[in-house]
């Protein structure tokens, strides 16, 4: 059985003379010869976005390239999820509404890097938490009880 992975880097480019649906449309057609308009439609409307679909994406809000990048990497329906701080820069509602996103995604393996806590106690089972390069990997009460019942 195959595995696909789609990775988010914290700072990735969009086309900013592109549309929403157009930047979606450019990566899929990197990866297939045929564009699934249905699913273009459906991701961005898991995200939020099709009532600006037709918007240029330099126009944006950076809530909205955030919600527009990931409806990117979901169009391929990988098993295994990559996001690296998927949340940075936004403020308290783009956090919730990405948080939220990840968070309703099913039968997916998600690795996400974040330096606020708060955020992986909201979408994680597990963490990996390295120090000193070393990595322990923890379920979420093993990681509270050993590094943060002082901090909570």
């Amino acid at each position: 059985m195959e595995k696909f992975v789609s990775y988010l880097p914290e700072k990735f480019q969009l086309y900013p003379n592109l549309t929403g649906k157009e930047n979606i449309e450019f990566f899929a057609a990197v990866s297939s010869k045929k564009i699934d308009e249905a699913r273009i439609e459906e991701k961005l409307k898991l995200v939020s976005l099709w009532g600006d679909h037709d918007k240029y994406s330099r126009e944006y809000s950076k809530g909205m390239l955030q919600r527009l990048g990931l409806a990117i990497i979901l169009y391929f329906d990988s098993d295994i999820i990559i996001l690296d701080e998927p949340t940075s820069g936004l403020d308290p509602v783009g956090r919730n509404k990405i948080l939220n996103i990840i968070k309703g995604l099913e039968n997916k393996t998600i690795f996400m890097a974040s330096h606020h806590f708060e955020e992986i106690k909201k979408v994680c089972t597990h963490v990996a938490y390295m120090d000193d390069g070393k990595i322990t990997k923890y379920t979420m009460d093993e990681f509270m009880e050993h590094h943060l019942k002082d901090a909570t």
